[in-house]
């Protein structure tokens, strides 16, 4: 698609055989400021989506994309490449006027750059779970969560057609904190998880949740100086309402960096905790181990196991 580098920095992408001794090929993708490459996910033609920080105000975009410019002084790129990597499916911006596309780093002297997570269903439909500074970015009418909760990021979880060109639904998630988006996963039935971290002692929990109370405090973490709580939470699959929410979560900072469904649709966190998690009984697991590994039921009410590493 892209033989020539463009600018500052540009994200590339690189396929290889499957015995990993040939480069079967590579591009750029990217305009003439920074671009990054933050996750990538095959479809189910094997197109590569990719999800991209940009600051390039010539980013690569395709005809009616959902958004055709540069919003704030970064953007989320997406980008659909076709299997055989020489031209666009798709490709749009994604953003409002204030910032996205900005990976946050470092916790507990843990270096880490985390934008979100891409996901595609059987008709190759895009979801992303992320985080926007942005009061006016993308929202749908009818969405569970049409306004900006407060804090300098709010969490977003949108879902997209396959070729980029309209927003099915696309929500806020978060409180009057701070509230990062990071892991997603579609269930069998179409709703959508998603899991990431908060500072919001307001964060939207349901009734009957493993946890309903904030235990963290606000001011940085992550984000500046506080310790935020880990969530998980269950949206409709239109968008339209949150099914179950709860934290997952310690006095001490707590965040849920990954998530993925168990064949009978048990909810997997993978995250990092400063706190002193319950280890259930009888699991494998390390003394003072801050890797958090749990597993809820489907309805978020249940803890099933846990361990830390």
């Amino acid at each position: 698609y892209d033989v020539t580098f463009n600018g500052n920095t540009d994200a590339t992408v690189s396929k290889y055989t499957a015995d990993g001794t040939t480069l079967e090929f590579a591009c750029y993708i990217g305009g003439s400021s920074s671009d990054l490459t933050a996750n990538l996910i095959a479809n189910n033609n094997n197109e590569l989506i990719l999800l991209v920080s940009t600051g390039s105000s010539n980013y690569p975009v395709t005809a009616g994309c959902i958004d055709n410019s540069l919003g704030g002084s970064t953007d989320m790129g997406i980008t659909v490449l076709s299997a055989d990597g020489s031209s666009l499916i798709g490709s749009t911006y994604l953003g409002g006027s204030g910032e996205e596309g900005q990976a946050f780093t470092g916790w507990s002297g843990i270096q880490y750059g985390l934008l979100g997570e891409l996901m595609v269903d059987d008709a190759n439909n895009v979801y992303l779970a992320t985080f926007t500074a942005s009061a006016d970015f993308p929202i749908t009418p009818g969405a569970y969560q049409t306004t900006y909760g407060g804090g300098n990021w709010d969490g977003a979880v949108v879902k997209m057609n396959s070729n980029l060109s309209a927003l099915t639904w696309s929500t806020y998630l978060g409180g009057g904190g701070q509230d990062l988006a990071l892991g997603i996963r579609i269930a069998d039935d179409g709703t959508v998880y998603v899991c990431g971290g908060t500072e919001s002692t307001n964060f939207p929990v349901t009734a009957g949740a493993y946890q309903t109370t904030p235990l963290g405090s606000t001011g940085g973490g992550p984000f500046g100086g506080g310790s935020p709580d880990g969530y998980a939470a269950q949206l409709s699959a239109n968008g339209a309402n949150l099914l179950h929410s709860t934290f997952v979560n310690t006095s001490q900072s707590d965040i849920a960096f990954f998530l993925d469904l168990s064949k009978d649709g048990n909810v997997c966190l993978y995250g990092l905790t400063e706190g002193n998690f319950p280890v259930s009984p009888g699991v494998y697991s390390n003394a003072n181990g801050k890797m958090l590994l749990v597993s809820l039921e489907p309805d978020l009410s249940t803890l099933l196991y846990s361990t830390r590493i």
